[in-house]
């Protein structure tokens, strides 16, 4: 399955229009089948299938640079999450950090350009940025990963907390700063007070970002740590 996927990736990427079509065709077809192939319904099949497939949709298929090949592969994803269910605990750690990435990378191009270009003007940036900050929080991507938190439990979500750490603190997207900042505060609501161990490390990143040279980035993060803070407080 894994050597399919990456072949249509290939064709689907082709000069010619004709077999580009056809290929996405094909992935469509293939994308139902493993859908199928890795529900929860299938046993330990399913989750096989979903072992198998999920690496080189995440590796390759969610950011490509092909926006055919990345929307199948989100909403490959996406589905999978609905009939695999709890066969997917185990991908969470790299299935969360790989969208919270892919929702600044696949940010529209010409919202960050615009504010990059807003430099002089402050309040009109500012409000191009907000823009910018919902249109993260409504993307396709936070959508799935909206879907995760259903099976994200204490342990995946300390698997995966140094990765989460790490992009809240090396990435200079405001998209994917915006979903970490949305992200946490999703989860913290989940696992409530059972986060508590984790709230210091999450605090320590949060306050990092209220350094951060875009107001709005300021803002989201100001929002996180009255989450935290929140929970913290609980006995």
């Amino acid at each position: 399955m894994q050597e399919l996927w990456s072949q249509l990736f290939r064709v689907m990427d082709d000069f010619h229009e004709g077999t580009r079509l056809a290929a996405e065709g094909t992935a469509r077809t293939f994308s139902k089948i493993c859908i199928v192939a890795s529900s929860s319904q299938q046993g330990k099949s399913g989750q096989r299938v979903a072992s198998s497939i999920l690496p080189i949709l995440l590796s390759t298929g969610v950011t490509h640079t092909v926006a055919e090949v990345r929307n199948l592969c989100i909403k490959t994803i996406s589905d999978m999450i609905d009939t695999s269910g709890e066969l997917l605990i185990p991908h969470m750690p790299e299935l969360v950090p790989c969208f919270l990435r892919a929702t600044g990378e696949l940010e529209v191009s010409k919202l960050s350009y615009l504010s990059t270009r807003l430099g002089a003007e402050a309040e009109t940036q500012e409000l191009v940025d907000t823009m910018r900050a919902e249109a993260a929080k409504q993307h396709y991507t936070m959508e799935t990963l909206n879907k995760c938190i259903r099976h994200i439990d204490y342990n995946s979500f300390t698997v995966m907390t140094p990765t989460i750490l790490d992009i809240m603190k090396t990435y200079v997207n405001l998209g994917t700063k915006i979903a970490c900042a949305h992200f946490i505060c999703l989860v913290s609501i989940k696992l409530g007070k059972e986060m508590q161990p984790l709230i210091g490390k999450y605090m320590h990143g949060s306050f990092g970002q209220l350094k951060d040279r875009n107001p709005t980035v300021r803002k989201y993060y100001a929002t996180t740590i009255g989450h935290l803070v929140g929970l913290a407080k609980v006995n």
